[in-house]
Parts: structure tokens; C-alpha cells; sequence
């Protein structure tokens, strides 16, 4: 159940949403794009695959003895846990914001 904002809070909102356009424009540009590049769900999908071929590698290499594969393979399911979640976060605020905008007067 959500609840409609006050006069004041949107006042509030709008301040902080111009502050924040000011102090950060590009940040402003890509929150407001709206044909991105990349859709989240192939960032979080091509994170989770590199993810889990890091983790096999990692017990490859563990297996067969290598060092070397092993720290690769963990640097790579590192990176690729790391775009996923990073994805997922600028998903949620995206949305976050989008919902946030007062209503036209």
C-alpha cells in the first residue's frame, strides 16, 4: 500500500531532485535515458553466467592442481557477481525514481 506524498514532501522532492540535476548532470542524463544500451536483465544474466563458468574454473583448476587458473577463475566470478548485483541495484533506483515523480499539475 503506498501513500501519496504531502505538499511539503514533494516540495522537498523536487528540491533535492534539482539539487541533485545541478550538482550531477550527467547523472541526471542517465537516469532519464531511456533507450539504454544494455537491458538489466542481460547484464545480470551475463554476470550470473560468468559467475558460475568462474566458479567451474575455479574447481577445474583446484583439481588439476593450478594456481594460476584457479585466481583467474575466482577474479572472474568476482567480476561477474559484481556487474550482476551492480546492475540489479541501478534497476531498483531506476524504478525508484521513475515511481518517485509527483504527479503533473
Amino acid at each position: 500500500m503506498t501513500m501519496p506524498l504531502s505538499d511539503h514532501e514533494q516540495k522537498i522532492l523536487q528540491s533535492l531532485e534539482k539539487d541533485l540535476s545541478i550538482q550531477f548532470p550527467l547523472l541526471e542524463k542517465k537516469m532519464k535515458r531511456s533507450d539504454t544500451r544494455f537491458r538489466p536483465s542481460f547484464i545480470v544474466g551475463t554476470g550470473i553466467l560468468c559467475t558460475v563458468v568462474g566458479l567451474a574454473f575455479v574447481i577445474i583448476g583446484l583439481g588439476i592442481g593450478s594456481v594460476l587458473l584457479s585466481v583467474i577463475a575466482f577474479v572472474v566470478m568476482g567480476a561477474g557477481s559484481y556487474f550482476a548485483s551492480r546492475s540489479v541495484a541501478l534497476a531498483r533506483l531506476r524504478r525508484h525514481l521513475q515511481h518517485a515523480q509527483p504527479p503533473p499539475a
